[in-house]
């Protein structure tokens, strides 16, 4: 089943219940579940549609368990979600619901 009617997606990723997917812009979609903040969008609210995140432009995003990670074109790395075990690289054990500068 096609999600949308958009036919310029150029990236997509999923995970344990959720979904980042870079269109042919740069910009960066996400949707589904979103207990930690995965999706990016500063709420914990889960989304049955895709919802851009920021107006920035992606290069690339990865989706894992519970959080996510997108590289902007700039090539800097930003991660979000579930970070209970530092899987978000901040030198910290909180989540992130907002993309968060890594490196």
């Amino acid at each position: 089943m096609q999600i949308g009617t958009g036919t310029n997606w150029s990236s997509v990723d999923t995970g344990a219940a959720n979904t980042a997917a870079i269109m042919t812009d740069g910009t960066l979609w996400c949707w589904g579940y979103n207990s930690n903040g995965q999706l990016g969008n500063g709420t914990t609210t889960d989304s049955l549609v895709p919802i851009q995140i920021g107006a920035d432009t992606w290069l690339s995003s990865d989706v894992g368990y519970f959080h996510t990670i997108g590289v902007k074109t700039d090539g800097t790395l930003w991660c979000w979600g579930l970070n209970s075990f530092g899987q978000l690289g901040l030198g910290d054990l909180l989540d992130r619901n907002v993309p968060t500068q890594a490196w």
